[in-house]
Parts: C-alpha cells; sequence; structure tokens
C-alpha cells in the first residue's frame, strides 16, 4: 500500500451564504425559517465547528427547528444536501 485509504479534506464556506441557501430550501421545504434564524445558524457553524456530519445536523437542527412536526421536512432538506450515509 503506498499511502492512506481515504484523506480528509478542509472546506471553506462563507458562512453566511450556506447558512441562507440552507434555510432558504428549508423555508422551500415548509420548515418556516427566517433571515434572522439563518444569521444566528451561520453564528453557531462559527462557534461549534462542525467538523463531522452529525456535528452539523444537529446544530442545524438546534437552531433552524422550532417545532418536532418540522423535522420530518428538515430531515429531508438536511439529507438531501449532506447525504444520508
Amino acid at each position: 500500500m503506498t499511502g492512506p485509504a481515504f484523506s480528509v479534506r478542509t472546506v471553506h464556506l462563507d458562512l453566511p451564504a450556506f447558512a441562507g441557501a440552507f434555510s432558504r430550501r428549508l423555508h422551500e421545504a415548509g420548515v418556516p425559517t427566517t433571515a434572522d434564524r439563518a444569521a444566528r445558524f451561520a453564528e453557531a457553524l462559527a462557534l461549534v465547528e462542525p467538523v463531522s456530519r452529525r456535528r452539523l445536523y444537529w446544530t442545524a437542527r438546534a437552531v433552524l427547528v422550532s417545532d418536532r412536526a418540522q423535522v420530518k421536512a428538515f430531515d429531508s432538506v438536511f439529507f438531501s444536501v449532506f447525504g444520508d450515509s
């Protein structure tokens, strides 16, 4: 074997733009997100540094979901964007 079987890549994002786009997709799916909530999501991402999909999921869900009835729509959007594995 000549090298590692996998590699880790750091991705730098424009957090406000990312948070806004993700929030917009949630809104289109029926989750009542707002610009204020998208801004809080961007701030949370800067604080939490979601280095795993699990951490990103729970950070996004904690900030963007305000009612249990929204979880199904949130999950649908999240896993369509970030994969479900």
